[in-house]
């Protein structure tokens, strides 16, 4: 039996020549490979049959990180700070997040990738964490720090969620935190699952599916540490899946499920 095969939307790179180009940060995919998994990269498009054929050929799907979602997705204005994404990769995943929604396939998000989660579920979001007021009760954090990707902040995960099964919740955890937008309102169905010590939210679930996570941290860039276990939670939820699915003679075509 194959090994599980896991989906991961592109994102736009620099022009070449004038044309567009996709690319993706190698961390991605070597963190599915060390999971036990096989990336196939996933190139945006607008066919909702090939949306579809996508789907019947992978067992999971990871959203990765990039640059903003538009603003009007959540009904704002949009502040001179958002940095938008490619509106092509901006479409593409919100379609296959809901097509793989319907499916009940797993799904894991990554910084760019939580917020698409959140907002294609009904939620908000903070479009500049510097221009929020500080807490009253915690120490202020820079979320984003120019020059360092590490960027290290505690973690306060949620007990009895789906990521305290993964993560360890009673041992100290560092986030590596690189990002000036964060959720803020999560939507009726959904949990946060961690916040950092300043209250932002890190983390959100659906406990209604087998496996629903979005983090905003980037568990790729931390290599031999506990944070891999996310990549391994989502192969062993992919095998699943792909062990409960329909036969390939079996399933549905793209054609008849347009």
């Amino acid at each position: 039996m194959h090994k599980p095969r896991i989906g991961i939307t592109m994102d736009v790179g620099n022009r070449d020549e004038g044309r567009k180009t996709w690319e993706l940060p190698a961390d991605y995919p070597r963190s599915i490979v060390r999971a036990g998994g096989i990336p196939l990269v996933l190139p945006p498009t607008d066919d909702p049959a090939l949306h579809q054929s996508m789907l019947d050929q992978i067992d999971g799907l990871l959203i990765p990180g990039g640059a903003d979602l538009d603003p009007a997705l959540y009904g704002q204005p949009t502040h001179d700070k958002t940095r938008l994404t490619d509106p092509d990769r901006q479409f593409f995943d919100l379609a296959l997040l809901r097509a793989a929604q319907t499916r009940r396939m797993p799904v894991l998000g990554i910084c760019l990738g939580c917020q698409v989660m959140n907002v294609a579920r009904g939620g908000t979001l903070h479009q500049h964490l510097p221009d929020l007021p500080p807490p009253a009760d915690a120490t202020p954090l820079l979320h984003s720090r120019p020059g360092d990707r590490s960027n290290p902040h505690p973690l306060a995960i949620t007990p009895d969620t789906l990521l305290a099964s993964i993560l360890p919740a009673t041992a100290p955890l560092d986030a590596n935190s690189r990002h000036h937008q964060a959720i803020d309102q999560i939507p009726p169905g959904l949990r946060i699952s961690a916040r950092a010590p300043d209250g932002t939210i890190e983390a959100i679930e659906d406990p209604t599916y087998p496996f629903w996570l979005a983090v905003q941290w980037h568990p790729e860039n931390l290599a031999g540490s506990p944070h891999e276990r996310l990549f391994q939670a989502l192969v062993r939820a992919a095998a699943a899946f792909r062990d409960a699915r329909p036969s390939a003679a079996a399933r549905p075509t793209a054609a008849a499920t347009r």
